[in-house]
């Protein structure tokens, strides 16, 4: 399969989905050998269900566990199978300009507001992002060609406002 992305917590591959044959993001992680607690997976889940009457953010289509075939022994994993978005803005930005120039004024105008206006939503469902930077707005759009509405992804260390406060409390 062809993998997105890979780092410390996993990875986010390209899978299809079996009853419609769309394109479809699969994100990955290993579960801990010795079952620690909450996962960023399980926390990113938790974070989009309460975001999912938004169609500004990814829909998950499947959370569970999964042993996956890997030598020496199978290993155990969570996936998230979920919508499969488009190019990032610093991907856009970097294909635009090649990485010498910014975006023009109107651009970056207009890219600020959607880009507040999904902050907004994130906090008006009970959430606060916590990882926010070009990577993770990316464009919507037909299953991941990058066209469309600026969405927001990534909700992996997000929590709760009411956790937030109490911590400040």
């Amino acid at each position: 399969p062809e993998c997105i992305a890979a780092g410390g917590q996993g990875m986010i591959l390209v899978g299809k989905d079996l009853a419609t044959g769309e394109r479809v993001a699969i994100k990955v992680e290993k579960v801990a050998e010795d079952g620690a607690a909450e996962s960023d997976l399980e926390r990113e889940f938790e974070a989009l269900r309460e975001l999912q009457d938004d169609p500004m953010f990814p829909s998950v289509l499947h959370f569970g566990r999964q042993q996956l075939n890997s030598n020496p022994k199978p290993t155990d994993c969570r996936v998230m199978v979920m919508d499969l978005l488009g190019a990032s803005i610093s991907d856009l930005w970097f294909e635009t300009t090649r990485g010498s120039r910014g975006f023009d004024a109107p651009t970056t105008i207009a890219l600020a507001v959607r880009m507040l206006d999904l902050l907004e939503r994130v906090h008006a469902g009970g959430y606060i992002h916590r990882d926010i930077k070009p990577a993770n707005f990316v464009m919507s759009g037909d299953g991941g060609r990058g066209r469309g509405q600026l969405r927001l992804i990534d909700f992996g260390i997000a929590v709760p406002i009411e956790e937030e406060k109490a911590k400040a409390a």
